[in-house]
């Protein structure tokens, strides 16, 4: 049974190398050697010694098929950076520098250092990723302060980049899903309203078993988007444990209705009190007309990658007493435990190089 994923694995890898190379680069590539490797830790690689493009079985069985052609395209811009411009015998050359900037950019892909390796982000979002893991702290005040610091910084990087210097790069949010929740879908509206990202539902498949399903897509800064991750990870797991909590408190609540109803009130308590806190807010009146340019260089970026959407439906929920019970709740959330790596969070087509 394995021989014949790997089989399938090994084709589609093939068929889809063989398409890109002819679309993006006029068939100029030599077709590699192609490898199915084990482990999560690295999803994909380029070895130029021994010219192998290798995909990890887990992105192959877990992601969707999307997923997996970004992660082939990056190592195919690897390839050219190397094969075709040369990038390993310029010795001032970065594994993510110009030449492989450019093959991404053939390719209609991000360059984000976001796809790079550990060690290889800019400083500003390595203080950003502390201060959210500081806001694991299960000391209340100082999580929060961690997170309010996050988004200050994050705030503070995007005015200091200027309106011209800016990298939108774009991120998956979550696992492939059989369909778009309205609990999911409340969760990405407030993403949306206020955490500086646009985003979309994008329609994909698994490559095996072969099925349709949707992703959350986020683009935006690389400060932008290790936030907005952030917030989406910690509010799939407390909207969890915040049920749990209420069904603990009153048994009567039982089924995937009063749940659901729960959980979109959570979220409109919510939203309700970052909408408080956003009007309460003060910012100079340059640094607002700062936000808003780019926030139109922003949504010409989104406007590039998706040119033709179509406006979701809204969603609807009923105002039972499990839902006013989630508004209480939601007024009173606080957007503080990190919850980082854990298992169902946002995968990264991280790769090798």
């Amino acid at each position: 049974m394995f021989n014949n994923y790997l089989r399938l694995f090994t084709r589609f890898l093939q068929d889809n190398w063989e398409a890109v190379n002819r679309e993006a680069f006029n068939g100029r590539l030599k077709r590699p050697v192609f490898s199915i490797s084990e482990g999560r830790g690295v999803l994909g690689s380029w070895d130029r010694s021994t010219r192998t493009l290798s995909i990890s079985t887990y992105l192959l069985m877990n992601f969707s098929i999307l997923e997996i052609l970004e992660t082939l395209k990056h190592e195919m811009a690897h390839q050219f950076a190397d094969e075709i411009l040369d990038a390993d015998k310029d010795p001032a050359e970065t594994a993510h520098g110009g030449r492989f900037r450019y093959a991404c950019d053939r390719l209609g892909i991000s360059h984000s250092s976001r796809l790079a390796t550990k060690g290889q982000v800019p400083p500003i979002l390595a203080k950003i990723r502390k201060l959210l893991a500081l806001a694991e702290s299960p000391n209340v005040h100082e999580a929060e302060a961690a997170m309010t610091r996050a988004r200050a910084l994050m705030e503070r990087y995007e005015l200091d980049l200027g309106v011209r210097d800016h990298d939108f790069c774009y991120a998956y949010l979550g696992f492939p899903r059989k369909q778009k929740s309205s609990v999911e879908r409340f969760i990405a509206s407030v993403l949306l309203r206020f955490f500086g990202v646009e985003l979309v539902w994008v329609p994909s498949s698994l490559l095996h078993p072969e099925r349709r399903v949707w992703l959350i897509e986020i683009c935006g800064t690389s400060a932008a988007l290790e936030v907005a991750e952030y917030v989406y990870d910690y509010l799939r797991l407390e909207l969890e444990l915040l049920w749990r909590a209420q069904q603990y408190r009153n048994p009567m609540l039982k089924g995937r209705s009063s749940k659901r109803d729960f959980q979109l009130g959570v979220m409109q308590g919510l939203f309700e009190k970052l909408e408080a806190e956003e009007a309460a807010a003060t910012t100079p009146a340059e640094g607002r007309q700062l936000i808003l340019l780019k926030r139109d260089k922003l949504r010409e970026f989104y406007n590039d990658r998706h040119p033709r959407l179509r406006k979701a439906r809204a969603f609807t929920y009923r105002e039972t007493d499990a839902y006013h019970a989630g508004v209480a709740e939601g007024k009173n959330l606080d957007i503080h435990q990190g919850i980082k790596g854990r298992k169902g969070g946002t995968r990264r087509l991280g790769s090798g190089r």
